[in-house]
């Protein structure tokens, strides 16, 4: 009873079970509420190891896609080496060879234009297409010709 104390306390020590389920209850809501929040914070935890493995991820793609820039240099630089052994060669178009250091210079331009120049991404593309001449060419040769062009490579001339 809400306002005689005497008669609250006699209905508690006669009717102790239901006093007892009342507090039991009681304490369920305290231990439900404090699972509540103990898996909401690792539910929390998960989401943000998630979140960190995203940006990870994000992270690595950009980095294999820079690494990638650079490998692009670096063949650039190959192809220029490769046009002037085939230049000195004397047995492949000479023609070849320039369009292969050529194509190595041009290569090393369009790395420089990608990172300096973002919105001329055709620029840079386009920088790559001497390369790729030069590439299908040379394979071309060499699978449609082979060696037979030259009697050996120790008699090469050498210019």
């Amino acid at each position: 009873m809400a306002g005689d104390p005497a008669a609250t306390l006699a209905n508690l020590v006669e009717r102790e079970t239901l006093a007892r389920a009342g507090v039991a209850f009681e304490l369920l809501v305290v231990v439900t509420i404090a699972l509540a929040a103990a898996f909401g914070l690792v539910n929390a935890v998960a989401i943000l190891s998630s979140a960190a493995m995203l940006a990870t991820v994000q992270l690595l793609y950009l980095l294999s896609a820079n690494l990638g820039e650079v490998g692009a240099l670096l063949f650039g630089l190959w192809l220029i080496p490769m046009g002037w052994c085939v230049l000195r060669s004397g047995w492949m178009p000479r023609a070849l060879g320039w369009v292969l250091i050529a194509g190595g210079a041009a290569y090393l331009l369009s790395a420089f234009v990608r990172y300096l120049l973002p919105g001329a991404q055709g620029v840079a593309d386009a920088l790559t297409l001497p390369a790729t001449v030069g590439e299908v060419w040379m394979v071309g040769y060499l699978l449609g010709r082979g060696l037979t062009g030259a009697t050996s490579l120790s008699s090469a001339p050498v210019r």
